[in-house]
């Protein structure tokens, strides 16, 4: 496996491990499609998807649905495989929703005024917020899309399943060990 990081749009992110030219994810959803291309870790973190909001209009709004039916604009990540009532209301809303290739893309919109709100797990987005400097900005909002089990996704054309078997199992020892609520605590 090789190393290093670059950040990339979500869907070439995903097209990379499909291809085998990108290694790992994290944190996915499972979904058929990519059970097509890629191993999957165990299970090792409860994701809450959120509405991200201006500040200030964190009690805005009740729920997804609601947001739409006030006329909200929302930004989303090209292939992104978003959870909750989002599938049910996206063909409905289509002209609500503006795409975009990435996250920091949406937050910057959001911050400008340019979307009403963004959708995003609220580990990975919370620290895009504050890598941006955009705390006095933007802010979770108490709707939550879902919650649901994350993964980290491998691909089967560069990573070995054993490998993920393995990756799986230490997963597992940190977290009965202790250690690994002791490391996410820091990105609360």
């Amino acid at each position: 496996m090789r190393t290093g990081n670059q950040a990339l749009p979500w869907a070439r992110h995903l097209k990379g491990l499909e291809d085998g030219n990108v290694d790992i994810a994290s944190p996915v959803s499972k979904t058929a499609e990519r059970e097509a291309f890629a191993h999957f870790s165990s299970p090792y973190v409860d994701a809450q998807e959120v509405l991200f909001v201006p500040a200030g209009k964190d009690g805005e709004y009740s729920s997804l649905a609601d947001f739409f039916e006030k006329g909200g604009k929302l930004g989303t990540i090209r292939e992104y495989a978003y959870g909750g009532d989002f599938n049910n209301l996206k063909d409905k809303i289509a002209s609500q929703i503006d795409e975009t290739d990435s996250q920091e893309s949406n937050l910057k919109k959001l911050a400008a005024g340019r979307i009403d709100a963004t959708l995003g797990e609220v580990f990975v987005v919370s620290e895009d917020i504050k890598r941006l400097g955009f705390g006095d900005k933007v802010v979770a909002s108490n709707v939550i899309i879902s919650s649901d089990a994350s993964y980290i996704m491998f691909s089967k054309k560069s990573v070995p399943e054993e490998f993920v078997t393995a990756f799986s199992e230490q997963m597992q020892a940190l977290k009965d060990s202790g250690e690994f609520d002791t490391i996410t605590a820091k990105h609360k």
